[in-house]
């Protein structure tokens, strides 16, 4: 996203799965952890329901039937950059925005695949506004198989904000919040919404080293998201101003660039050997 105030992003590598593991490092915002499932396996059909003993000599199961998963956080927003301003559709009027990530996949043996887990965006909303908020309003986030989001595969999630479903902590943005401060809306209300991407992406996996993740409004669009401070880098941030995708530091009326507040998990799956 970038706007005449300038906006840029940290682009953050990942080699050799330099990454947290899950098990080590918990997504969480205000002391609020998000629940991660670090390891699973696939549940036995019903014929080995009553030999998957060890000592049972009918028990046919193999290697090959296990599936294994590592999940680790390959991005943090909060890591490189700070909470600066709350936007949305309907008052910033773009529908789209997206940020390229790279998971290094050249150490994966053959039967191990990878994808995007999990992303998780902070939803705000204004203080004064909080009361009044209509329930059942919608953000999308999408994950881009590929480099460029004009080609490739997508995948769109939709999560619907209830207030009720969140537990909500209060955010104060800076005095130089662009879009929120034409309102005077500083005290915020924030949560971290969180969308299983495993229900959209197959296990089978994603296939581009480097991917984009990105939020997507539909109109009204009248969900806020946090967006970071002025000090990313626009070489890796797409937007969608009304006319397609457009890569921002293609953009000559613009000298900056954000990403929206946001952690995306990855996931490695092994399938037969997971030792």
């Amino acid at each position: 996203m970038r706007n005449g105030f300038g906006l840029c992003l940290l682009f953050i590598g990942c080699t050799d799965y330099d990454l947290k593991n899950m098990e080590e490092s918990a997504v969480g915002a205000d002391g609020n952890d998000a629940p991660v499932e670090s390891n699973g396996e696939n549940p036995s059909d019903e014929s080995e329901e009553d030999s998957d003993s060890p000592d049972d000599p009918n028990n046919e199961s193999t290697e090959d039937d296990e599936e294994c998963t590592e999940t680790y956080i390959t991005f943090d927003i909060e890591e490189v950059s700070t909470l600066q301003d709350a936007v949305s559709y309907s008052v910033a009027n773009w529908s789209q925005d997206a940020v390229t990530l790279t998971f290094d996949d050249s150490n994966l043996a053959s039967n191990q695949t990878w994808r995007v887990s999990a992303v998780e965006v902070l939803v705000l909303i204004a203080d004064a506004y909080y009361p009044h908020f209509v329930d059942g309003q919608e953000i999308n986030v999408q994950i881009f198989d590929s480099h460029n989001p004009n080609t490739g595969t997508v995948w769109t999630m939709t999560e619907s904000i209830v207030r009720s479903d969140y537990t909500w902590s209060n955010y104060t943005l800076p005095n130089d919040a662009w879009y929120a401060g034409i309102y005077g809306e500083f005290q915020q209300k924030g949560t971290w919404v969180r969308f299983d991407t495993r229900t959209v992406i197959p296990s089978s996996g994603m296939t581009s080293s480097d991917f984009l993740v990105g939020v997507m409004w539909e109109p009204p669009g009248m969900v806020k998201l946090g967006y970071s401070n002025f000090n990313q880098d626009c070489e890796r941030n797409w937007s969608n101003y009304g006319s397609g995708w457009g890569l921002n530091s293609e953009n000559p009326e613009f000298f900056g660039c954000s990403w929206p507040m946001m952690r995306v998990e990855v996931e490695v799956i092994t399938t037969g050997d997971c030792e």
